[in-house]
């Protein structure tokens, strides 16, 4: 199992994924965010040739909102009451939404949906087991909303599903209140807040693969010590030793500073280079300083690229990039090589959990990756 270090570098807190290998697979900001908040707001522009409208939810803040949201034509001076879906990335304002959807650790809640689902990924067998509890709360305004059920959900003891119970009573509290209030309340007012930065980080990662978090913040100790719904057996410490700070133990600014660096080396020799755009992400793929006959066999060619595919994948949750990305892998004369390259990269970016599409590969031996924007990347958070 995996352990989860948090810390501050460079006047960021981070929290560092290191795997059972002590590999850093995940390094997150802990950072504020208005991801999930819900306002009421008020229409000030509608731009018709870009299909979308400017909604102020404060004083000089506004969010872009499309007009495919809406069900009849809007008009400037309406209210709306909004819910924050992206954070603003690079030039773009933050991005809105009018379906109010409130994401937990166990469960989903949908505003304006309707029914129970529970995810695709759990067996059946535990499908039925919290269809059935769900049921069984009848709760008085539970159906007003629409439920999924996540796949964290599976993980908890079958006999103890308060956490999952808590989250719902939660939520249905939430949803009510939105729904009332945001028929009275004026422009600007915040009608549900998201839980903390930390928790928003924690909840974000996968914590079962982790069985132990470390921390040098004394805050952040206490806020984990509370969080007993999302971390009920892991091994949860504070680290205060006055001679070897946490960062230097466990050469935490080095994992970041690798982190940030655009050259990647790969055990076989090659390396990969990756550069941020404007537009767009571009990794290039080296086959490095390999000598003589071994540089251009089709056997060499294809191992660099199998090593690239994986790092790739790697690197692109590491770094959090999102948005367009392309790969120029060292070119191959087999297609069936090609074709071997690109299911390696569709198998491990299907372990993302944020949605990853390989699109194809060019006759150019170029392959084109979406992966879609919900935060800055990493070198944006830290200031590159």
């Amino acid at each position: 199992m995996g352990r989860i270090i948090i810390s501050r570098i460079k006047n960021k807190d981070l929290l560092f994924l290191f795997d059972d290998q002590h590999e850093v697979i995940g390094i997150n900001p802990i950072s504020k965010s208005l991801v999930d908040s819900v306002f009421v707001g008020k229409i000030v522009e509608i731009n018709e040739g870009l299909n979308c409208c400017f909604v102020s939810i404060a004083k000089g803040e506004n969010v872009f909102l499309s007009l495919e949201e809406f069900r009849t034509k809007p008009k400037c001076g309406d209210d709306v009451v909004i819910q924050i879906k992206t954070e603003a990335l690079k030039t773009k304002l933050p991005q809105g939404t009018l379906n109010i959807t409130l994401p937990g650790q166990y469960c989903v809640c949908h505003l304006g949906g309707e029914g129970v689902s529970v995810s695709k990924k759990l067996d059946n067998k535990t499908k039925s087991r919290l269809l059935d509890h769900f049921e069984e709360l009848k709760t008085e305004k539970l159906y007003e909303f629409g439920w999924v059920i996540r796949t964290n959900a599976g993980e908890l003891d079958e006999k103890d599903l308060s956490a999952l119970d808590e989250e719902i009573e939660e939520f249905v509290k939430a949803c009510s209140y939105i729904k009332e209030q945001g028929k009275h309340r004026t422009p600007y007012s915040k009608l549900y807040t998201p839980q903390g930065e930390l928790f928003r980080a924690i909840s974000n990662i996968p914590v079962s693969s982790f069985d132990k978090i470390v921390t040098d913040n004394r805050e952040y100790f206490d806020e984990l010590n509370q969080m007993k719904n999302l971390l009920f057996d892991k091994d949860i410490s504070l680290y205060e030793d006055e001679y070897i700070s946490l960062n230097n133990l466990h050469s935490l600014e080095t994992f970041l500073s690798r982190a940030l660096d655009k050259k990647v080396y790969l055990d076989c020799g090659g390396y990969l280079v990756i550069e941020p755009t404007e537009a767009m992400t571009v990794i290039d793929v080296n086959s490095g300083k390999a000598e003589g006959k071994k540089k251009d066999t089709a056997t060499y060619i294809y191992k660099v690229n199998k090593e690239a595919a994986l790092e790739v994948a790697r690197q692109i949750r590491l770094r959090n990039i999102s948005g367009i990305i392309i790969v120029d892998f060292v070119n191959m004369k087999s297609k069936e090589d090609e074709k071997k390259i690109v299911d390696i990269l569709n198998n491990e970016l299907k372990k993302d959990r944020i949605k990853t599409t390989v699109v194809d590969m060019t006759p150019l031996g170029l392959v084109e990756i979406t992966r879609k924007k919900v935060s800055n990347p990493l070198d944006k958070e830290m200031g590159r």
